[in-house]
């Protein structure tokens, strides 16, 4: 499809290859140009499914091992601009700057990486993705006209509405924006938690952000209304009674555990 008939612009960048071959290919029947790199980019194309580098995009070589690939005003302009503003938009024509109308990314899975406890300090520093959260700040901030998609389980119900040639509703498109935040959030909350439990700071620190991540779901809570979840410290191996075996009986309840 040449570029001049694609009605939309398509940013992916995952860790998580899950799905994603199935929704490029979905994106480019429903005219959307894909914008990708690094491993999505040797994904897709090994699937036969049409893309194009960021680097094409950008003009700009890899430095620094990739980790500036996509810290670019050429994405970042695409995704952030007003689409009701008309400088903005004219600033984008006059920079060739096509508007970024989806973005879709998964970050690297660090807590497991921390979990497994197979890294060194620097090594895990490495692991960080810096590019990757921006980038869906940026569309988050910007969910009037972006769609931003950081979990796999939302490809296709976000695709059944494209294919339709309907654009998600405003509500739709804010509580996508607020998971992603939520994703950001956590993400950075675990590297938070793994750097704080290396060196001394306040036991009562004025603000906190804690990383938890669900370990087992109990069969409801305090009472047979209320559902329940156990959950442990992302980023670090089970302790405590998340590291517990049930060696006989039922699976304990929330009563059990409190």
């Amino acid at each position: 499809m040449p570029e001049h008939q694609f009605k939309k612009t398509a940013l992916l960048s995952v860790a998580d290859t899950t799905g994603i071959v199935e929704f490029a290919q979905g994106l480019h029947n429903a005219g959307y140009r894909l914008l990708t790199s690094g491993l999505t980019s040797k994904t897709l194309r090994n699937s036969g499914v049409p893309i194009e580098e960021v680097s094409d995009l950008t003009g700009y070589p890899d430095i620094c091992g990739g980790r500036v690939r996509l810290l670019h005003p050429k994405l970042f302009g695409g995704v952030i601009a007003d689409r009701k503003d008309g400088d903005q938009m004219r600033s984008l024509d006059r920079e060739k700057i096509p508007p970024i109308d989806l973005v879709a990314v998964t970050l690297y899975p660090l807590s497991q990486v921390l979990e497994s406890g197979t890294l060194k300090e620097g090594e895990i520093v490495d692991f960080l993705d810096v590019a990757g959260a921006a980038l869906l700040r940026a569309s988050a901030r910007n969910y009037h006209h972006v769609i931003t998609l950081c979990d796999p389980s939302d490809y296709s119900p976000v695709l059944e509405i494209l294919r339709g040639g309907k654009g998600l509703t405003l509500e739709r498109s804010k509580g996508l924006a607020s998971k992603a935040f939520a994703y950001v959030s956590y993400y950075d909350s675990t590297v938070s938690q793994h750097l704080r439990a290396a060196v001394a700071v306040p036991e009562q620190p004025d603000e906190m952000i804690v990383s938890l991540k669900k370990s087992t779901e109990l069969h409801y809570g305090e009472n047979p209304q209320q559902s329940a979840a156990l959950y442990s410290w992302s980023g670090s191996r089970p302790w405590g009674l998340n590291a517990a075996e049930l060696l006989y009986g039922k699976p304990l309840a929330y009563t059990h555990y409190l």
